[in-house]
C-alpha cells in the first residue's frame, strides 16, 4: 500500500520512513526520508546488495519533487 504526500508538514512527519520520490524531471528513486525543512527533503537511497551496497543521500528541493510516496512495510 501507498499514501501520497501532499503537504511539506507531512514531510516531517514521516522523517524515518521508505519513500518512493518522483522528480519533474521524470526520475524516481526510493529510500528512507532522514530529514525534512521547508524547502527540501534528505533522502538516503540504498544501492546494491552484499559487500558492493552503497549508501547515496540526496538533498531534494520540494519545488522539483512531482509526488512523494510513503512506502508501509508490513511485517
Amino acid at each position: 500500500q501507498t499514501c501520497a504526500l501532499p503537504i511539506s508538514r507531512q514531510f516531517v512527519k514521516n522523517i524515518g520512513r521508505k519513500v518512493e520520490v518522483e522528480m519533474l524531471d521524470g526520475r524516481k528513486m526510493e529510500g528512507t526520508m532522514l530529514n525534512a525543512d521547508e524547502n527540501e527533503i534528505e533522502v538516503e537511497e540504498e544501492k546494491g546488495k552484499g559487500k558492493k551496497k552503497e549508501l547515496i543521500r540526496h538533498f531534494l528541493p520540494l519545488k522539483d519533487i512531482k509526488s512523494t510516496v510513503v512506502k508501509l512495510i508490513f511485517k
